[in-house]
């Protein structure tokens, strides 16, 4: 007699506030999103392009070298009876000129090459075919788009952001596209690690260092001066050893001088893509290498963050106090007390927009609910359905019915 009187409807009451108070407990609104985060993909980065040396290139350095070499041993041969010091001279000289010339050109050529390579915002340029929709690429570019809408830097227009880091951007999603897709990898896995490199971006951006990884300072009067200095004494002993060959030999002379030129100038053409090749590959696998280092702490500072993942037992605490939060408000709006009600039930099914997640051989949990209260009462059946927003306890009202039951119910 008592518990279907006052006193129900009081242990009803204490219980709604009770859930509606424990509905928060342990961090939820912190911690519950964790949940339906998948575990996150471990760190990589980009492996270089090995040096681009075909055999081609060495057969060519060879038969150039062999070439020019021969040349001018022809040279020098022809022209010792005449001038035998002068020879000698003009062979110092021709060593000292290659060596300055030939030092310094390969750093020349190595600065060049790197800056007009080196730019991700230039690669940009070239066509873009857009990747087929709902796969692993085109859910790498909609993380990119959003993360960088999001991290848009202080005192910037959202445009120019975009517009100036597009190649940058670009660069960054083929990156993930290429290391992780041949893995059974999500873009959600991943996610920590786009949001990572677009923070990069935005820090880089606001230092005013955006370029400054992949940026060759431009080749200084140091080396530019020397290169001349050593091509210009490379010029002047080979004139002194055809002039001392012209004695003898007027008609050859120029040949070989000219065989020379073409093969020195063919020979330190492939040398120098040679040595800029290698230098450029060890260049990229030292810069991989601290890349791949900052996202090893960005990595382990994430997997951290997702220690205190909520487990099954709380997730289904939490969804319990709903659903007396829930049922409180059918209450209210029908106006019924505990003592008028003879049955309740939940129907629940994942609303618009859910996401998913469970633990080993437990059920489903998702992050948006549609949920429809059922009360069964004396005087009928009273229904309403509500969306529930897991990860923030948000509650919104839908559809509200009545059937009456006076007809059949004793």
């Amino acid at each position: 007699m008592f518990l279907n009187g006052p006193i129900l409807d009081g242990l009803w009451a204490r219980a709604f506030d009770s859930a509606n108070e424990n509905r928060y407990e342990n961090d939820r609104l912190g911690r519950a999103w964790k949940f339906f985060h998948p575990d996150p993909a471990g760190p990589r980065a980009r492996h270089p392009v090995p040096p681009r040396v075909t055999f081609g290139d060495r057969a060519r350095l060879c038969a150039c070298a062999a070439f020019g070499a021969g040349s001018l041993g022809w040279l020098a041969v022809l022209a010792w009876p005449g001038n035998g010091p002068s020879v000698i001279i003009g062979l110092l000289l021709f060593a000292t000129g290659a060596r300055l010339a030939v030092r310094n050109g390969l750093e020349w050529h190595y600065r060049v090459t790197r800056r007009w390579r080196g730019r991700p915002e230039w690669r940009s340029l070239s066509y873009r075919p857009a990747p087929p929709p709902k796969g692993f690429a085109d859910k790498v570019d909609q993380k990119f788009d959003y993360y960088f809408g999001k991290y848009v830097p202080a005192n910037t227009a959202r445009e120019v952001w975009l517009s100036q880091t597009e190649g940058v951007r670009h660069d960054l999603r083929d990156e993930i596209v290429e290391i992780y897709r041949e893995d059974k990898v999500t873009a959600d896995q991943v996610a920590w690690l786009i949001r990572h490199m677009v923070k990069d971006v935005q820090k880089r951006w606001l230092d005013g260092t955006l370029s400054d990884r992949h940026k060759v300072p431009h080749v200084p009067r140091t080396i530019k001066v020397p290169v001349y200095a050593g091509i210009a004494v490379l010029l002047a002993s080979t004139g002194i050893m055809t002039w001392s060959a012209l004695d003898g030999y007027a008609a050859i002379s120029p040949l070989i001088t000219f065989a020379l030129l073409l093969g020195g100038w063919g020979a330190a053409g492939r040398w120098s893509h040679i040595r800029s090749e290698h230098r450029r590959f060890e260049t990229d696998e030292q810069e991989r290498a601290v890349v791949l280092a900052e996202r090893l702490i960005a990595f382990e500072k994430w997997r951290e963050g997702l220690a205190d993942r909520p487990q099954d037992v709380e997730m289904a605490g939490w969804l319990d106090h709903d659903r007396k939060a829930l049922m409180a408000r059918a209450m209210t709006r029908y106006k019924l007390t505990a003592r008028d009600i003879v049955a309740h039930a939940f129907i629940e099914r994942p609303a618009k927009g859910y996401k998913r997640g469970r633990v080993k051989n437990g059920p489903r949990r998702f992050s948006c609910y549609r949920i429809q209260v059922i009360l069964l009462t004396r005087e009928g059946v009273r229904q309403m359905a509500m969306t529930l927003d897991f990860l923030t306890t948000d509650i919104r009202p839908g559809r509200v019915s009545a059937t009456s039951t006076r007809r059949w119910w004793p």
